[in-house]
């Protein structure tokens, strides 16, 4: 099984041969390291609270979904829907860029919005495919 781009719908990849009926997991990876209104961020708030930048937590996120992407095994349990939105340092960015991680949504709130959306109303609702699938959700910020 493998997790594919999806065309269109930045941050969405899915399992080829993917119905609205398809048992697995079901995934949300957020990571949010660069924060515009932080000290350190492109347009930072009046008082930051000396509040800055994460360091790791877009490459937490993009870290943990490679590992679903890759090497997640579990008998009958195949990942086969995530949603990735990661905001990186200008480094993480780089690194990514460097390993082909390209395809990935900016955590807005109106790309959460979508994303939650999208996930929730994915996954399966009847058995067996209900009873045969797994959420997983993971924000790191």
């Amino acid at each position: 099984m493998t997790l594919e781009i999806v065309a269109g719908k930045p941050g969405l990849w899915r399992e080829t041969g993917w119905t609205k009926d398809t048992p697995g997991v079901y995934a949300l990876v957020v990571g949010v390291s660069a924060y515009p209104y932080l000290e350190g961020g492109a347009t930072p708030a009046p008082d930051t609270h000396g509040l800055g930048q994460l360091l790791s937590s877009a490459s937490t996120a993009a870290r943990l979904f490679d590992w679903l992407r890759g090497s997640f095994r579990r008998e009958n349990l195949p990942v086969v829907w995530c949603y990735l939105l990661l905001s990186p340092t200008a480094e993480e960015r780089a690194r990514f860029d460097a390993e082909g991680l390209t395809h990935y949504a900016e955590p807005t709130y109106a790309n959460l919005l979508t994303a939650i959306k999208a996930w929730t109303g994915n996954v399966p609702k009847e058995p067996p495919a209900s009873t045969n699938s797994r959420t997983l959700f993971f924000f790191s910020g």
